[in-house]
Order: C-alpha cells, then structure tokens, then sequence
C-alpha cells in the first residue's frame, strides 16, 4: 500500500523535512510518479526494524544539525571531527554488533559514505575482535581495521552514550558506556585523535559524566571546544 509523504510523516510523527532526508540518502525507498512521490507502507515498517532507531531519535539529530554550523578552530582537530558527527544516548540494551551497525547507520546519516555499510560495520567488528579498543573508565575508541582503505575525506567523530553497558570484547571484562567512534581520514589524523582522547580522559576524570548529563551535539562541541583548548593551551 503506498502512501503520500504527508500521510508518511503523520503515521510516524516526524516532520516532512525528516522523511525527505531519508529518501533522499537512499535509506527509505519511495515511488515516484509524475504527480507525486509516494512511499510503501510496508518499507517504513521496515526501515525502522531496519536502522533500530525511533523517529523520535531520528528528529533529535535533525534538530542537533545547527551544530553544524558551529565555527571552530583548525587546531581542534577532535571537536571538529564531533561537529561532523552525531550525538546519541541509547536508552535500550543493545549487544556489541548491534551497536557497531547503528553508528554505521548515524555516521551515513550525517555523511556521504561512498562503500556498503555493512563492510564498514565488519571492520569495526573486525579491529575490535583483535584488540580492544577500550580505555579506563568504561569508555572506548572503536574504529575500523585499515580505515584508511575507505577514503574518509574528512575525519568523523560518532558519539554514543549508553545506558546500559556493553562488552566490546571478551578479553576486556570492562563494560563500556561511552564510545568515540573514529572514521579517520588518514593515518596522521587517526592518531592525533587517539592521543588527545586518551590525553583528555586522563586529564578530565569527570569527562564522562559531562558528556552523559549533554543533551545535544551543540552542547557536545562546546564541551569539547573547552576541553581540547585547554590541553592544546589555545
């Protein structure tokens, strides 16, 4: 059964901006006629089972995007790679893989990728399957095997906070609430960002809890506007 965007938008409570965005990044398939475009009743359904995220979710990020638009300095390699990235606090337990495919699904919401998906979420599974990503504190860093192969043209940074804990890999016994996911543009960039992580939560031990009580991206990068200006003495 196939459905006008306006009738689309009512059943899933989210704005038409919304629903254009997920057509228009090839995740939600529509049917396109001289007269309108239209959408198969059964291909929502399935794109939220699909990408495991509510439209409520899905609203918050596209009210976050005026985080965008925030100016911030060159040298603030981190806060700019988390200004191009999403923000998201997951309220429902969610096991390992899982949790990698959904910030596969948040990075391409955001960003053009030009590679599948799910040969994105297999790196990460992959990295993380060797060596464990996982720093003190309940937080880690995951990121792709050889993610320079995938030719980011500018370095991302996703943002999860979890409410339930979760082991990224059996040889660690630390459960992880609060996950960095680093898309690198290259080698260079990928290890500046490693260090000042690692270099800020060793020198913020509230770091966490700071970014657990922020409510948006833009709250996100101011926070860490602050933070990364001070450790670089900007």
């Amino acid at each position: 059964m196939y459905i006008s965007i306006n009738e689309a938008a009512g059943l899933l409570k989210v704005n038409i901006a919304t629903l254009n965005r997920w057509v228009q990044k090839g995740m939600l398939n529509c049917h396109r006629t001289e007269e309108e475009i239209t959408i198969d009743r059964e291909e929502l359904v399935n794109f939220i089972k699909r990408t495991g995220f509510s439209p409520i979710e899905f609203e918050q990020i596209d009210e976050d995007e005026e985080a965008m638009a925030q100016e911030v300095d060159e040298r603030l390699l981190l806060t700019r790679a988390i200004n191009r990235g999403v923000f998201t606090k997951l309220s429902d337990p969610i096991e390992r893989n899982a949790l990698f495919s959904k910030a596969v699904d948040l990075l391409a919401y955001v960003n053009e990728i030009n590679f599948p998906r799910n040969l994105l979420t297999a790196k990460l599974i992959e990295r993380e399957d060797e060596i464990s990503t996982a720093l003190t504190g309940g937080i880690a860093l995951p990121h792709p095997k050889n993610s320079t192969e995938l030719h980011f043209e500018k370095s991302i940074v996703c943002t999860v906070f979890l409410q339930h804990p979760v082991k990224l890999n059996n040889d660690c016994p630390n459960e992880i609430d609060l996950l960095f996911f680093l898309f690198s543009k290259n080698p260079s960039e990928h290890l500046k960002l490693l260090s000042t992580i690692a270099r800020l939560v060793n020198a913020n031990p509230e770091l966490k809890n700071s970014v657990a009580n922020t409510e948006s991206r833009k709250d996100l990068v101011t926070l860490f506007k602050q933070y990364e200006s001070r450790l670089l003495k900007i």
